[in-house]
């Protein structure tokens, strides 16, 4: 787990007055849902954040024309960009 989420989780657990119990367990096993529910958030705002800009680039070319070379630079690069996310 990333140290810095590890660090303020704890500050905030000492920050309310609460006691860590344990239970037989690791704090990195504690911590692990905590950790995976973070980066599925991050994942989904990369993806939708990447779908926006995507989406500003196609519609920019829609005004671009047919033919305008524009119009091709502009979809080559949102089709670049959503391409990243399957890597």
């Amino acid at each position: 787990m990333n140290r810095t989420i590890a660090a303020k989780v704890i500050e905030g657990i000492q920050s309310q007055g609460w006691e860590v119990i344990g239970r037989g367990g690791t704090w990195v096993g504690a911590m692990r849902p905590l950790e995976q529910y973070i980066q599925r958030k991050v994942e989904r705002a990369v993806r939708a954040e990447r779908e926006a800009c995507a989406a500003l680039l196609e519609a920019n070319g829609m005004r671009c024309g047919e033919e305008s070379l524009s119009r091709l630079i502009l979809e080559t690069n949102a089709a670049a960009i959503r391409a990243r996310g399957n890597t």
